[in-house]
């Protein structure tokens, strides 16, 4: 159980995952008192006895479900939306994922799905390349995501992702 007490003005939560081989993944989401962005951090450790090339990779995913209190007279938008210098803030609906999948090189951008008044956003570091793109599972599963660079991690070695994850209004 993960808990902010009362004079705590930090948490960090960390999630483990090693395999057989010798490759450590350690996901960290730190979280701060009054705000809605989470510090992210995955560091990889390679513990075999060969380079390892990786890569991170960061994704929302939602359904198109239908809510039967929303207005008929006020319409908003659900969906995703990105953000780069050159587009500015552009949305890609449902509708435009399921013609065709988004595949664009960004430096200094983000992703998001938007719902109504509330947003979910990944926030890579600025001047990283972000290869950002969109899927569509089924008929139902709509996903916008980020990957970054392939990196080769030497034997012994560890290399760190950062994000940020804004979650709220």
């Amino acid at each position: 159980l993960y808990k902010l007490g009362p004079d705590d003005s930090t948490l960090d939560v960390d999630l483990v995952w090693v395999n057989d081989a010798g490759i450590e993944v350690r996901k960290r989401y730190s979280f701060e008192r009054g705000s809605y962005v989470i510090r992210t951090s995955q560091s990889v450790t390679n513990a075999t006895g060969s380079p390892l090339v990786a890569r991170q990779y960061n994704q929302l995913q939602r359904t198109d479900l239908y809510d039967p209190n929303e207005s008929r007279f006020i319409h908003t938008y659900t969906g995703a939306v990105y953000y780069s210098p050159e587009d500015k803030y552009k949305k890609v609906s449902f509708d435009e994922m399921r013609k065709g999948n988004l595949d664009r090189s960004v430096v200094d951008g983000w992703i998001a799905m938007m719902q109504h008044y509330f947003l979910a956003a990944w926030i890579p570091p600025a001047g990283v390349l972000e290869t950002f793109y969109t899927n569509v599972l089924g008929d139902s599963r709509y996903i916008i995501g980020k990957y970054s660079p392939a990196v080769s991690i030497a034997p012994g070695a560890t290399q760190v992702f950062e994000n940020e994850l804004f979650l709220g209004p």
